[in-house]
């Protein structure tokens, strides 16, 4: 009798045992439910996703005057370094004026020579002021023909470098002999060492001319009663409107190349050599391939949540596997068209904020790779 009453007893336990599990379990079913929802929404919240691209930032690459393309010495695609010559114009005019300008000081030297002529036969005082005044007028003559010889030397000596360039290629290709390119090789790099003694003949010019002008304002300092003006003002003001075109020659000359401004590639290419560039009209299109930026549409609520500073994970829409970490540079304030081109749907029209986000490493991604982007609110 013991023994049944003990086992009913058992029995009742194991009921009420299985009933409080069942009541439990549910109970515990929510517990973990509500526990992976907390864990969730804490790894979430302030994680505002979207859509963006690589900026490709191009540049148009125009001429400061008209100009004949002489050559275009690099071509589509090809990636150049910020100084690299893209462009080079012809330099015929040029040459000419410096060879008009160089006849042009011959005869005002002729000038000088007449108008001290004139004075020999003055008063002692008006001997020692002519050897002041001249020696001025001297030198300002011999360093503008320093001036000039040095330009015509530098003109020489681009168009022999590009030469060298086109001599070299033709010679890879075997269209070229060996000696041909030796012979522009030489002549470049004596023209080269022309050129830097040249620079260094200018250099002593212009301090002969520095010194000159110091001696005629401290002789008319002393000497304020001697008048030349009517012997030397004519030479003068023709000196003048010569510098001031020779400057302008200096100036031109520069400007018969286009350099690239940055790093980058090659993207358009509307010019060809034989062709008449005007001013400001672009010859090429450069993409810079430095300090890339990713414009990207988030959430419209993302608006007062994320800022300059916010984390964001990057990861391509184009390239499955390449991802990087940035950081968001802007924010925009007014919700914009998101590109059809990033949309999944491109006969859809979806709105997100512009957000800007910097710092990519260099070779993260392309300039107009498609993106998919998660910025961290910094309220977390």
């Amino acid at each position: 009798m013991n023994e049944l009453n003990s086992g009913m007893s058992n029995a009742r336990s194991l009921a009420s045992a299985r009933t409080l599990r069942n009541r439990a379990a549910p109970i515990v079913v929510w517990f973990v439910v509500v526990l992976t929802l907390l864990i969730w929404r804490q790894t979430q919240v302030g994680q505002f996703t979207g859509v963006g691209w690589v900026e490709s930032k191009e540049r148009s690459l125009s001429p400061a005057v008209d100009g004949l393309l002489s050559s275009i010495p690099v071509g589509l695609l090809d990636q150049v370094e910020a100084g690299t010559i893209v462009a080079i114009f012809d330099d015929a005019v040029i040459t000419a004026e410096l060879t008009t300008a160089q006849a042009e000081l011959g005869r005002m030297r002729l000038e000088v020579r007449a108008a001290e002529n004139l004075l020999r036969g003055q008063s002692s005082a008006g001997r020692e002021a002519l050897q002041v005044f001249g020696d001025e007028q001297d030198a300002r003559l011999t360093y503008l023909e320093a001036v000039v010889r040095t330009e015509a030397e530098a003109v020489e000596l681009d168009r022999l470098n590009r030469e060298k360039v086109r001599i070299s290629a033709l010679h890879a290709d075997g269209l070229a002999s060996e000696s041909e390119f030796d012979a522009v090789r030489l002549r470049s790099d004596e023209l080269q060492i022309e050129l830097a003694h040249r620079q260094d003949v200018l250099e002593a010019a212009r301090q002969y001319l520095a010194e000159a002008e110091d001696r005629r304002r401290a002789y008319e300092v002393l000497h304020s009663e001697t008048k030349l003006e009517e012997y030397l003002d004519p030479v003068r003001e023709q000196l003048t409107v010569q510098a001031a075109r020779i400057s302008e020659i200096q100036q031109r000359r520069e400007r018969l190349v286009l350099r690239a401004p940055v790093d980058g590639q090659i993207v358009q290419v509307f010019r060809r050599a034989g062709e008449t560039a005007r001013a400001g009209e672009p010859v090429l299109a450069l993409a810079e391939l430095r300090n890339p930026r990713v414009l990207a549409y988030v959430d419209g609520t993302a608006a007062e949540r994320i800022g300059p500073g916010s984390v964001a994970k990057i990861v391509s829409m184009d390239r499955p596997g390449r991802s990087a970490t940035a950081r968001v540079h802007r924010v925009g304030q007014i919700l914009r068209d998101i590109p059809r081109s990033l949309q999944s749907n491109p006969l859809a029209t979806s709105t997100g904020i512009p957000v800007l986000i910097a710092g990519l490493p260099v070779e993260a991604f392309l300039p107009g790779e498609r993106l998919q982007v998660s910025v961290r609110s910094l309220s977390r």
